[in-house]
């Protein structure tokens, strides 16, 4: 705006432009910015107040000297500063802009229209006292409507961003127990190849007719069985791992928590072993069905598991268990760990964030996905402190 009005002063147009116009917008612009030094005195919550309060004093100074309520279309500015406070800022910052917006446009129209302040007129036209009055309270009522609009725009706005963001959030927990499941799963996956690799040289001595191993010993369709076993294997735990892994849609279907479990058990099997931890499974049979996303679940229960696992400091047991309530409407998923808990580990476990830290080797996931996954399939989730260890109970209604 000021390279714009500096041209068209040299140019000879608008001819009310003046030294004063002119450095009343560049002292606006050049004040109005993210300097270092001042954000580092300031906070970026106050900035806004600051650039708001420039703005707007800016603004009333043009309105002022294009002729006050004679010069409609410059108030027009005043609209831009409270849908940028809706925008950027809280609905507070809104009714600040309005507030301030209305009490110095106010007294820009009344002192010029009276003459407190020298009388500028640019327009053709003028306007009664009844006229000013009357087009002053019309604009300042609808600057309040506009600043209800913006404001509840505003609440709106960062709903949406904040629910974009934890489903971001969420999947970048994904992400991140992915990350650390593959870590420890590809040892396996390479012992797996290595042990594939030892096989087929083996099968390659015997073809060319030499080796020293006899089919007494090790017979080629024993080697065949253990290559396809092997290969098996691998197939299982990356089709497993990449079907977690993946962003998939949400969809809530009957599923079967003990299918869900043996998926659990494989993915996080790797990672116990490496922790020289046995998990097992005490899984009852016949369960009645669940409507649950299983993606979501297994994602909810992988990250218990992990959880657990991290809890125990240095070798120890998990078991995760299934079983129906005694009143038979909830189907119960239990996981006892044997890692050394305190009270204040279960107050802190469903922070964002949190990790039992073992080893110095956190998992940084937290347990509030896990809540929030739970909650949204109308579950129960529990945890308790055991004398040898923590339990968490989860329970999603039977079918």
């Amino acid at each position: 705006l000021f390279l714009f009005s500096f041209v068209m002063k040299l140019i000879g147009g608008y001819s009310y432009l003046n030294g004063a116009f002119l450095l009343l917008i560049f002292v606006e612009a050049a004040f109005n910015q993210p300097y270092r030094f001042f954000l580092k005195r300031v906070n970026i919550n106050r900035f806004q107040y600051y650039q708001m309060t420039t703005d707007i004093i800016a603004i009333s100074w043009i309105v002022y000297y294009l002729g006050g309520i004679e010069a409609p279309v410059v108030g027009l500015a005043y609209y831009a500063v409270i849908l940028w406070a809706g925008v950027v800022s809280q609905p507070r910052a809104v009714f600040f802009a309005v507030g301030a917006s209305s009490v110095l446009y106010a007294l820009a129209v009344v002192c010029g229209h009276y003459g407190i302040l020298p009388r500028i007129r640019y327009a053709p036209y003028t306007v009664s006292s009844v006229q000013m009055f009357s087009l002053l309270l019309s604009n300042v009522a609808f600057m309040f409507a506009f600043g209800y609009f913006s404001a509840r725009s505003s609440v709106v706005i960062k709903d949406l961003e904040r629910k974009r963001q934890q489903e971001a959030l969420k999947f970048n927990h994904k992400l991140i127990a992915t990350g650390y499941i593959l870590g420890d799963m590809t040892h396996d996956i390479i012992n797996h190849l290595a042990s594939i690799k030892a096989y087929a040289q083996i099968l390659l001595v015997k073809l060319k007719g030499g080796g020293p191993v006899s089919d007494s010993v090790f017979s080629p369709s024993e080697a065949l069985k253990s290559i396809e076993e092997l290969e098996s294997e691998n197939i299982k735990l990356l089709t497993t791992l990449s079907r977690f892994a993946q962003k998939r849609k949400e969809k809530h279907e009957l599923c079967d928590i003990n299918q869900i479990i043996d998926d659990v058990i494989l993915l996080v099997s790797p990672v116990a072993r490496k922790s020289n931890i046995k998990v097992t499974a005490e899984l009852t049979p016949e369960l009645p069905k669940i409507i649950v996303d299983k993606s979501q679940i297994q994602e909810a229960l992988v990250i218990l598991a992990l959880g657990a696992i991290e809890s125990i400091p240095y070798t120890g047991t998990v078991a995760i268990r299934t079983a129906l309530s005694v009143d038979k409407e909830f189907i119960e998923v239990t996981i006892v760990d044997s890692g050394v808990q305190r009270q204040d580990y279960l107050t802190k476990i469903t922070e964002p964030f949190f990790t039992a830290d073992r080893q110095g080797h956190g998992l940084t996931v937290g347990h509030t996905i896990v809540e929030e996954l739970v909650a949204r399939h109308n579950g129960i989730l529990e945890f308790k402190s055991l004398d040898s260890g923590s339990l968490t109970l989860v329970k999603f209604p039977a079918i």
